[in-house]
């Protein structure tokens, strides 16, 4: 099959010639931004999708409009990614409603250089939400995703942020250093292309096979935390942003394209592969990642971590998942229509 697909591709047209009809298909972060475009075309074009979100009114909504564009089998799946024992709850639910097996796990949702802030289980939210919660969803959606004995992937959303983080085992969690921002958020998107290649290596030999991508530069709430400056910077890009249709093109192409059978654990990039960091290519420092994030995890979800996370830090948690929710909402009908946005809802994926 030959198809051309490139920078300004979208959604629809990285399906187009590709079967999903019956298929099943896990969405996080499906109620803004990329996610919901993702959802979307993946529903139009016939496949089963849960979109897991926090809000479920959110949720709804996006639903709602999804069915009206055409897209008749999407499901709503609570998960909040900032409390550990929801991400197992939500996976628990996922495997009970399919035991028939799952066909794509898109990991898409994700924070971006936000101020420290810890999750209720005591992880700094960015290296929590973005890549703790996701290993620990994927891990335990592992068996559905093998269930079918069929092609099978598991898409990874990163950044070309990814090339800020820094090769720091010993305190993923931000315990120790002192916490900045955008290397906080760069660590965690290096965190996620060290997942998906070395995933791809320990189910060498499945039908299950592991992508991580960059989706560019697209236009969203996700960059609510960046003050004005750092706005009008961002402004600089607005020639090379994409639409969100348009973001979430390289997820769909990563989760359903034939032509990726071979490149398990491939980066991509704009409907294609493409290379990453040389510290995302370190297939040693992969192979660390993944003991140094079992390691936290196990730790979360001991409870060792939550000295870390007072009464404070918890509301600050509560807080920011509400702003999740409020700029969303406030954004979501703009991006959905590809509306051009406000300064309040720019973001870099």
């Amino acid at each position: 099959m030959s198809r051309k697909l490139g920078r300004y591709s979208t959604a629809e047209q990285a399906l187009q010639g590709v079967d999903v009809k019956g298929k099943v298909a896990v969405v996080t972060g499906g109620t803004a931004g990329i996610g919901v475009e993702t959802c979307k075309a993946l529903a139009k074009a016939g496949a089963r999708v849960y979109l897991c979100a926090r809000s479920e009114p959110a949720a709804r909504e996006v639903i709602k409009l999804i069915k009206s564009e055409g897209g008749a089998d999407v499901h709503f799946q609570h998960l909040d990614l900032c409390d550990l024992a929801s991400v197992t709850a939500a996976a628990e639910a996922l495997l009970a409603a399919e035991p028939g097996g799952v066909h794509m796990l898109i990991l898409n949702a994700g924070v971006m250089a936000c101020p420290l802030t810890r999750t209720q289980d005591g992880l700094e939210l960015q290296t929590g939400a973005n890549h703790v919660a996701h290993f620990h969803f994927t891990s335990l959606l592992l068996p559905a995703l093998k269930a079918h004995g069929g092609p099978a992937r598991v898409v990874s959303v990163a950044s070309s942020a990814h090339s800020f983080g820094t090769n720091v085992l010993d305190d993923l969690n931000w315990e120790k250093r002192k916490y900045g921002p955008w290397i906080a958020y760069g660590q965690s998107k290096l965190a996620n292309v060290l997942f998906a290649k070395e995933l791809a290596r320990r189910l060498e030999g499945t039908p299950v096979k592991a992508f991580s991508l960059h989706p560019g530069i697209i236009f969203t709430q996700l960059q609510r935390h960046q003050p004005w400056p750092a706005f009008l910077g961002i402004r600089l890009l607005w020639p090379f942003s994409k639409r969100p249709d348009q973001g979430a093109a390289t997820s769909v192409y990563a989760a359903t394209a034939p032509e990726l059978e071979g490149c398990s654990g491939a980066y991509l990039a704009d409907c294609k592969v493409s290379k990453p960091s040389a510290l995302g290519q370190d297939a040693a420092l992969a192979t660390g990642m993944w003991g140094a994030t079992e390691a936290l995890l196990q730790r979360a979800l001991a409870g060792e971590l939550k000295r870390l996370a007072p009464a404070p830090a918890l509301a600050a948690a509560a807080a920011e998942a509400k702003a999740v929710e409020a700029t969303a909402a406030e954004g979501r009908a703009g991006e959905v229509k590809a509306a051009k946005p406000t300064a309040q809802t720019v973001g870099v994926a």
